[in-house]
Parts: C-alpha cells; sequence; structure tokens
C-alpha cells in the first residue's frame, strides 16, 4: 500500500487521466449499460478535466505506482445545494476509480482521504458521491470509507 502515492494533478497528467477516464466509462457501462456515454464525451471530459486542474472549484487528484504509471484517479468539485439547504456548498466526487489490476492496495482509500482532506481545507461540511446501484463493490468501499445512504434516485425511461 505504501508504495502507491497520491499527488494533485498537474497537466502533464491529462493524457493518463483522460486513458483512466475511458477505463472507468468502461467499467460503469459494464455494471450498468443504462449509462451511456456519448459519443464525443471523451473530448469534453478531456476539457473538463483540463479545467478541473485551474479552477478554485475543481481538482484531480491522482495515484501512481513505484514506477511512476498513473493507477487511479479521483476528480472533485465543490457543488451548490439550492438556496433553500444549509450548507450552501459541499464536496461532491464526481469520480473515483482505480484501475482492476491495482484494486484491493489501498489506493483508492489513498485517493478518498486526498479528497476529503481537500474539502475540508475548503471548508466544507459534509461530502456526496453517486454510486451504481448494481456496483456493489463500489457501495462496499463506499460504506466501508464512511458514506451513508442519503438520497435514492430513480430512473424511468421515456423513449
Amino acid at each position: 500500500m505504501d508504495d502507491y502515492q497520491v499527488r494533485p494533478a498537474v497537466e502533464q497528467d491529462l493524457d493518463a487521466i483522460v486513458a483512466l477516464w475511458k477505463e472507468f466509462m468502461k467499467h460503469q457501462t459494464g455494471i450498468d449499460p443504462r449509462l451511456k456515454v456519448r459519443a464525443d464525451g471523451e473530448p469534453h471530459f478531456r476539457t473538463w478535466a483540463a479545467e478541473a486542474l485551474s479552477l478554485p472549484r475543481r481538482t484531480i487528484f491522482v495515484a501512481h505506482s513505484p514506477s511512476g504509471e498513473l493507477v487511479g484517479y479521483t476528480l472533485v468539485i465543490i457543488a451548490s445545494n439550492p438556496p433553500v439547504f444549509e450548507p450552501a456548498e459541499y464536496g461532491y466526487i464526481q469520480d473515483a476509480f482505480v484501475l482492476e489490476s491495482f484494486r484491493g492496495k489501498g489506493i483508492g482509500w489513498k485517493l478518498t482521504q486526498a479528497a476529503l482532506a481537500w474539502f475540508k481545507e475548503q471548508g466544507l461540511a459534509h461530502a456526496m458521491l453517486h454510486v451504481l446501484d448494481k456496483n456493489e463493490r463500489g457501495i462496499a468501499f463506499w460504506r466501508q470509507a464512511g458514506f451513508d445512504s442519503f438520497l435514492h434516485n430513480r430512473r424511468l425511461e421515456l423513449i
């Protein structure tokens, strides 16, 4: 576990982050094919991720192996509640992914700790995320990390 390091992403990491995102999307759509990535999703993600490296309300943390290979990432944002709720803002873990062959080594935990520390530095009171209903391993991971169930999203196909 200690051989893998987590750090804030830099611009030179962008290609590797996009490659990890593509694997993340394969993983997610494999769990539930109702999740569909747009044909032009990759360039949109690249732009979103590039902006996260410079905007104050988003950031990315990457995990790398001893050889320097990026094996996971988490993209986090400061999100806003509707104006009727407190607190006004909260931390949102948009993406969290570790390559399959590197799971079970504590890397996801290190990425989560980096994200939560960043949220605390921003003065945020709580963090939220979404996890696919069918992602049993992900649900177990987030539960073990201290996240409890809060909202239940429902989906209805209209077309």
